[in-house]
C-alpha cells in the first residue's frame, strides 16, 4: 500500500529543498567574494595603483599659420604637458604611502600596535617613497 503525504508536507519539503538551493547558491556567492576581496586584496590593489600612472603620447597635427602674403603667423614647436597632484607637491603623497605600505606589510601586528609604535614603523617607509618624489623632481628638472 503506497504512503501518502499530505500537501502541508509536501510543500515543507519543497520549501526547505527551495531554502537549502538559496542557501547553496550565498554561500558560493560569499566564498567568491571571500576570495576576491581577502584572498587578492594586494594584488588587485597594485592593480589598481598600476591604472593610477597614465602616459599618452598625443601627436600635433596642425599646421603652419599664414598671412595672405604667405608669411608665417604661428607654427607647432614641440612642447611637454606636465601634471603632478598636489598631495605630492606638499609632501603629503610620501606620508600616505608611507602610512598605507606599513599597515600593508604589518597587517596582523597593526591593530595590537600603540600610536607611537605605528609611527615608528611608517618612518621605516617614509624615506623610500620621499625618495620616489625626489627622483621624480630630478627628472623633471
Amino acid at each position: 500500500m503506497a504512503r501518502s503525504i499530505s500537501p502541508r508536507a509536501a510543500f515543507r519539503r519543497r520549501l526547505m529543498l527551495l531554502m537549502a538551493a538559496f542557501a547553496l547558491a550565498g554561500a558560493a556567492m560569499a566564498a567568491q567574494v571571500v576570495r576576491i576581496g581577502v584572498g587578492r586584496a594586494e594584488q588587485s590593489l597594485e592593480e589598481a595603483e598600476k591604472r593610477l600612472y597614465r602616459q599618452r603620447w598625443i601627436p600635433t597635427v596642425r599646421g603652419r599659420i599664414l598671412d595672405r602674403h604667405g608669411r608665417v603667423l604661428a607654427q607647432n614647436r614641440p612642447s611637454y604637458e606636465l601634471a603632478i597632484d598636489y598631495e605630492v607637491l606638499r609632501g603629503d603623497w610620501a606620508e600616505e604611502r608611507a602610512a598605507r605600505h606599513a599597515r600593508r606589510v604589518h597587517a596582523r601586528a597593526w591593530p595590537l600596535l600603540t600610536p607611537e609604535q605605528r609611527e615608528s614603523v611608517i618612518d621605516r617607509f617614509r624615506p623610500m617613497y620621499r625618495e620616489h618624489v625626489r627622483s621624480m623632481e630630478h627628472r623633471l628638472a
